[in-house]
This record gives structure tokens, sequence and C-alpha cells, in this order.
């Protein structure tokens, strides 16, 4: 495949865009300098396309980019998420090149709010469902997702259909991550795991999301 036919999208979300010095140590030098990148904006209506309504009543918008490719590949990783159940997979298509109305419903306060909207949980979780609906009507013809440790190195890679690759790479996140607690604590000192999730203050709810599993009321 020449390469002036792929694009590789940043799923930036609502997120802001990289920067080149990101970029170059995400992809690496020759990557950069050779393929086209383009950063998602889910502010800018132009470059995001109707859909159509998808799942519970979502209003879906995605990236021109992404819709008018002949092949859509995913990658990401895989880890759990606060209201989510868990990252990667079908996250890439929404909220990753989603717009900005896709990505506020799918966050609304009904869907955060549900009792199945938490760590760990992807079916019967509203928000997890959705996302899925979103993923599977628009299609996508290959994911890779990944496994990483407390280091962030990738101790696990799978490839394949979107859906068994995301379930077979949560399996193991799930088995990596996540232990039962025998009881509640009154203290709980907790991190949302350093760089890159401490740029700003919003990631801060990921680790006092964390602790308020364990922590005994009023501790």
């Amino acid at each position: 495949v020449p390469l002036d036919d792929v694009v590789i999208i940043v799923a930036t979300g609502t997120h802001r865009a990289s920067t080149d010095d990101e970029r170059r140590r995400m992809f690496g030098d020759d990557i950069v300098d050779s393929v086209r990148i383009v950063d998602h904006d889910a502010r800018d209506d132009a470059s995001n396309q109707w859909i159509g309504v998808l799942g519970d009543d979502v209003p879906v918008w995605l990236d021109r980019e992404w819709v008018d490719a002949d092949v859509r590949i995913t990658t990401g990783f895989v880890e759990p998420h606060l209201f989510a159940g868990f990252s990667g997979g079908p996250k890439m298509v929404a909220p990753g090149v989603a717009g900005l109305e896709t990505v506020l419903t799918l966050h609304d306060a009904r869907r955060i709010a549900h009792p199945k909207a938490r760590w760990g949980v992807t079916v019967g979780n509203p928000i997890h469902d959705d996302i899925r609906a979103i993923a599977a009507a628009t299609g996508v013809d290959m994911s890779v997702d990944v496994v990483l440790n407390a280091s962030q190195q990738i101790v696990s890679a799978y490839a394949g259909d979107l859906f068994p690759t995301h379930e077979a790479a949560v399996a193991l996140s799930r088995r990596l991550s996540m232990r039962p607690m025998p009881t509640q604590y009154d203290v709980v000192v907790t991190s949302n795991a350093g760089y890159p999730l401490d740029q700003n203050l919003y990631q801060c709810v990921k680790g006092m999301s964390a602790a308020a599993q364990v922590v005994t009321p009023g501790g």
C-alpha cells in the first residue's frame, strides 16, 4: 500500500491536539516524516460527518477521514475505565473520532449515573453498550489492542475482529489490573497513574474514583 494512501488519525476525542514532539515520541521520526497524521477535532463541524442516531438515541458525528477510509483499523490499549468499563477497542471510534455532540451524549449525567457505568463493566453498561453500537454500525475492518504493565510496557498484543479482540484483551487486563478487596479502608492513598494522566486536573477523578471503591463511608 503506498504511504500516500495511509492516514493516521490521532483519536483525541475532545482533548487537545498532539504536538510535534508528542507525535515523534508516539510514532518515531520515520513515520512522522512519511505518513500523513491528522488530529481528530471534535469541535470542527466541517471535519465531522453526520452518521445518524444510533444506540440509545445517540446523535453520531464521526471524523470524515475515518468515514471516508476504504479500510479502517483501530489501535489502542486496554485498561479499566471508571465509567466506560474498559478502554480500547470500540472506544477508539467513539469517543475517539466522534464529534462533540456525540461525546457529550455518551458522557451525559443519565448514563454516568447508571449503576453499571463503572470500572470493569462493559455489558449492560449504557455507555459501553452505545459505544459498541456506534462502532458496529460504522464499520471497523481490524483492531489492534495491547495491554500494558505499570511501567507502560506492552505485555500482550491482540489483533483481529474488533469485538472478540477487545474481549480477549479485557480478560487479561481484568486479571492483571483488578483485585477483589476483603474490606474497606479508612485511609486510601491513590494516584491517577502518573504521566501522561497528570497533565490536567480532569484526570484526577480517575484516581479518586478508584479509591472510592474501597474507602469506608466518611473515610
